[in-house]
């Protein structure tokens, strides 16, 4: 007889003495032959712990049953998928024989890329199967029997080893029935956060975004991947982040067209090279975060993180006192003395690599749907090509500034240096003061805080133009048109960034907050679902919200067509709607989901698509 059956048939004794009661014989799993695990527990071993010592009739709880996974050993999900080697892994999964009690779903922790296409657990998995007690259920000890099944492999050796039939990842559980509830001694707080975090093997198997993405991203070969990273890089010169930078840019420009052209070429090198610096930099981390914890490193989720926030708006509103003039950036005096001898050469170059980096730093918030789709191919992919994905995106982004220093001519259609480039710096100092205020509205559910904060950083600089554009002997003339245009600012700003909040009107779409299981019983009564995933870090999802969703048209075929529409909100990281969007490595906000009758997988609509596209969607479905 098997190991797990004697020891199956003694517990069972043993809680049925203790009760009267013996377990159906029937009732539990019994595993058929194969090498036993219990020999090697360095590849993976598993224990089932319930929520509840004690369960009264009538009530539901959970069973965790806890995966552990050997260093270097990799556990196939449920939504494994098809490895780009052309292999097809054996899915993970849960089988239970509860007996009289009623199982319920199995949720699945988030899955990671394995980095051949296919998606794994590794290190622990946490999975929970919900039970039932039926209501006429007598006191007494009942047993829950449980299997994993699936495929483990190696990631060093290539060895891997199906789970079918081997013991240490099978066992049965008693739970006992009476009058009062009793919580399990052993239940901790990462059971409770996995059924907060689980997802249904109903969800994975049926309608499932991640099958989409994965089979968008073997659409594209490689170098298509990467001229398209080369691109992403390119168009982030022209987000609204990194616009207050592109003018301080063109200020050290014109001061550096009077420098030789060997200084100009390594001055703007240097620039470049700080912009590549931050990409190479983030490579290292999603390297570092593969090697030694087995994770990808996701773009954007800092913005998830209240402190991030808050350092980064500082550091903004402190790089905005030094364009004021408040502060200057001292250097040890050997130093200083180093720089003066040989003309400020190691200092000028210095402050351009920072300025690069700057640059790209303040391109992380305007993420575009071209640049998160590279970024999860590149994080789905394996280490090298995603490294060479993360630097493409460098290259891109520097091209321009590198290229600058080719065609030195193009700076004598710049304005000549002047009194009016310390205005412009001081100006640019407003801009990044600004950009500070609307980072620290995402902290904010209601976005009218920004509008409040951001008229004092408006009201600022129109008071600083007053006294600062125009002496008190400029002709008169002059003092109109400059205190003029102040006024008009001031005043009309404050006519927009002031008005209370809007209520929205009748025909606006009512969207429900994030609910797996209200979104699930919309599918099954076959109504059209759409999920709008958006964040309020996200730029590019107010833009979304306002070309699509906000337009009447679209809310009247909404009605139309009785759409249950879903806002799910991935500001922060334990959001369900951030933990849902999660399992698909591939996909980041601004992204649409539409669930269509009859359909299991979702049409997606990722980044900024025009609403006819929706409409078109919806208009396919009759009645």
């Amino acid at each position: 007889m098997k190991r797990m059956s004697l020891i199956a048939l003694a517990v069972g004794v043993l809680g049925a003495a203790a009760h009267g009661q013996f377990p159906e014989p029937g009732a539990l799993l019994r595993p058929s032959s194969g090498p036993s695990f219990l020999a090697k527990p360095d590849r993976i071993s598993a224990a089932a712990v319930p929520q509840y010592d004690q369960a009264t009739a009538g009530q539901s709880f959970h069973v965790a049953v806890d995966v552990r996974i050997g260093q270097d050993w990799a556990y196939y999900s449920p939504a494994a998928g098809k490895s780009t080697l052309g292999a097809e892994p054996q899915r993970g999964s849960l089988r239970t024989d509860a007996g009289q009690l009623q199982v319920g779903k199995v949720l699945w922790p988030r899955d990671e890329p394995y980095g051949d296409g296919t998606w794994v657990y590794k290190k622990r998995a946490i999975v929970v199967v919900a039970v039932t007690v039926p209501k006429e259920l007598p006191e007494g000890t009942y047993p829950l029997a449980w299997q994993l099944g699936g495929q483990v492999c190696n990631s060093h050796t290539g060895e891997c080893v199906p789970l079918e039939g081997l013991e240490g990842i099978s066992g049965t559980v008693l739970l006992r029935v009476g009058k009062v509830a009793k919580p399990g001694q052993k239940w901790g707080e990462a059971y409770t956060a996995a059924i907060a975090a689980g997802r249904t093997a109903e969800q994975i198997e049926a309608s499932s975004i991640l099958a989409v993405a994965k089979a968008r991203g073997g659409q594209r070969s490689v170098p298509a991947w990467l001229a398209l990273a080369l691109l992403a890089g390119l168009i982030l010169n022209i987000m609204p982040c990194v616009l207050p930078v592109i003018p301080l840019r063109i200020y050290s420009v014109v001061r550096m067209a009077g420098e030789s052209r060997r200084r100009f070429i390594t001055l703007g090198l240097a620039f470049a090279l700080g912009i590549v610096l931050f990409f190479a930099g983030a490579a290292a981390v999603n390297a570092i975060l593969k090697l030694a914890r087995g994770q990808a490193f996701r773009w954007s989720e800092q913005w998830q993180e209240p402190g991030v926030i808050i350092a980064m708006a500082l550091v903004l509103v402190a790089v905005a006192a030094n364009l004021f003039g408040l502060f200057a950036v001292t250097v040890p005096r050997r130093i200083a003395e180093i720089e003066a001898r040989e003309g400020k050469r190691r200092g000028a170059h210095v402050r351009s690599l920072g300025m690069g980096l700057m640059m790209a730093v303040l391109g992380t918030p305007c993420s575009f749907g071209l640049l998160l789709a590279v970024l999860g191919w590149a994080q789905a992919s394996s280490l090298a090509v995603g490294t060479l994905a993360f630097l493409a995106v460098g290259i891109g982004m520097a091209a321009p500034h590198a290229l600058l220093v080719a065609f030195p001519k193009l700076v004598d259609y710049l304005p000549r240096p002047g009194a009016w480039m310390e205005l412009f710096k001081q100006s640019m100092g407003f801009v990044l003061l600004l950009v500070a205020t609307w980072v620290l509205s995402w902290l904010v559910e209601k976005p009218y805080a920004f509008w409040v904060v951001g008229y004092g950083v408006v009201l600022a600089f129109a008071l600083w133009t007053w006294g600062r554009w125009v002496r008190y002997d400029a002709p008169l003339g002059r003092k109109l048109v400059v205190r003029g245009l102040a006024l008009v600012l001031a005043a009309g700003a404050g006519l927009y960034m002031l008005r209370p909040p809007a209520e929205a009107p009748a025909w606006a779409i009512k969207f429900q907050p994030f609910d797996e299981s209200a979104m699930l019983k919309a599918i099954a009564e076959n109504r059209i679902v759409v999920i709008k995933f958006t964040a309020n870090w996200c730029s590019s999802c107010v833009i979304v919200d306002w070309a699509v969703y906000q337009q009447k048209d679209v809310a009247d075929k909404f009605k139309d067509a009785n759409v249950y529409a879903v806002k799910g909100d991935v500001t922060t990281r334990n959001s369900p709607a951030n933990v849902f969007l999660h399992r698909f490595a591939s996909l980041s906000v601004p992204v649409s989901a539409v669930y269509l009758p009859g359909r299991g997988e979702p049409v997606l609509l990722e980044g900024k698509f025009d609403k006819s596209e929706l409409l078109k969607l919806l208009g396919s479905v009759g009645g």
